[in-house]
C-alpha cells in the first residue's frame, strides 16, 4: 500500500477528500493565550512557546496520548495547567493528523503522542508527571 494516500481516505466518505480541508475542519482549538504566548503551526502541530524562555540542549518531555474523541479535552486540561505555569509544549493541529499518527501505519516517532510537553528541568518534570496523572485519570 502507497502510505501518502492515507492523508486523502476518510472514514464514511465515498471519495477521496483533500487533506488540507479536512484538517481544516477538525483543528483543535487552544484557549486563548495571554499576550507573552507566541503560537506557530504546520501541517502536524501547534507549538505553544514563550518570549522569554529557552529549552535547555538537553532535558525533559512528557507525551501525552489521547483518543480523537477526547483529544479536545484532553488538550483544555492540560494546556490549562501547562499555560499557568509557563510551560512550553506542542499538540498535534487536527484530529485528521491525529488519526493518521495513532492509525497502524503512524509513524514510530510520533505515533500515538498528542501533546509533547517540555520541563526545563527535573524538578518540573516530577511536579509535572504527579500532577498530569491526577488531572488526567478519567480521560481516556
Amino acid at each position: 500500500m502507497d502510505l501518502r494516500y492515507l492523508k486523502y481516505v476518510v472514514p464514511n466518505e465515498k471519495y477521496y477528500v483533500p487533506p488540507n480541508e479536512k484538517a481544516n475542519e477538525t483543528k483543535f482549538i487552544l484557549p486563548s493565550l495571554p499576550q507573552h504566548w507566541i503560537l506557530k503551526s504546520d501541517e502536524h502541530w501547534t507549538y505553544c512557546l514563550l518570549n522569554n524562555i529557552s529549552l535547555p540542549n538537553q532535558g525533559w518531555k512528557i507525551h501525552i496520548s489521547s483518543t480523537t474523541n477526547s483529544a479536545q479535552d484532553t488538550l483544555e486540561v492540560v494546556s490549562s495547567l501547562l499555560i499557568k505555569k509557563n510551560i512550553i509544549f506542542k499538540f498535534v493541529a487536527n484530529k485528521l493528523e491525529l488519526a493518521l499518527k495513532n492509525s497502524k501505519y503512524g509513524e514510530r516517532g510520533s505515533s500515538g503522542k498528542f501533546i509533547t510537553i517540555y520541563p526545563l528541568n527535573e524538578s518540573e518534570f516530577i511536579f509535572l508527571i504527579v500532577k498530569l496523572h491526577e488531572i488526567l485519570k478519567g480521560l481516556p
